[in-house]
């Protein structure tokens, strides 16, 4: 086995695979609870942000970019690298970046470096981070809030005919982790 085949393996391992159908890795937990995001909806909002199917499983993956509106899955870590500077060189591409697809346009210049959004636990904690910004601001602009409310803002934060779709799909991947989706608020 190649060392970029067993760094996969690890990061899918500790970042994206369940020990159990419905079970939410460790990881995932560790920075919903640091920002104050229910991990079901966190979960899911990632899964519907970079899933992809790996060994008959739909699970995040790390590597992913998202340029102009079309996904590219890269099968290391060397490999988004080195696609995401080609990509930076054309100022006119819009991407987004990682498990959680961290948008450049809108949130890079809060990274010295896009590229450290490939990094797991720098994109997943600003995922959290990004969310929770996103509860709490549909709460002061609407007086009440609820999480699929912040997963659609997470997606688009001012359209309502982008952010309604997204939510309603998070809300479904959902419903594949836990029965209790419904106590995160009204879709």
């Amino acid at each position: 086995m190649t060392i970029t085949k067993l760094c996969v393996l690890m990061v899918l391992a500790s970042v994206s695979i369940p020990s159990t159908a419905t079970a939410i890795p460790q990881f995932y937990h560790l920075y919903a609870t640091k920002h104050g995001v229910p991990v079901e909806v966190f979960f899911s909002v990632i899964k519907t942000e970079s899933g992809r199917t790996f060994s008959g499983r739909y699970l995040p993956w790390p590597w992913t970019l998202n340029v102009n509106h079309k996904a590219y899955y890269y099968d290391n870590k060397r490999a988004a690298v080195l696609a995401l500077q080609g990509f930076l060189q054309n100022p006119k591409n819009k991407i987004a970046v990682g498990l959680g697809q961290i948008y450049l346009p809108a949130h890079g210049k809060k990274f010295p470096n896009p590229l450290a959004l490939l990094d797991p636990h720098v994109n997943l904690n600003f995922a959290a981070q990004l969310l929770k910004y996103e509860f709490t601001r549909a709460k002061k602009k609407y007086g009440r809030s609820n999480w699929w409310t912040a997963a659609g803002r997470y997606h688009h934060p001012s359209k309502e005919k982008y952010a309604k779709p997204y939510r309603e799909i998070v809300f479904r991947k959902c419903q594949k982790i836990t029965d209790h989706c419904h106590l995160f608020g009204q879709i």
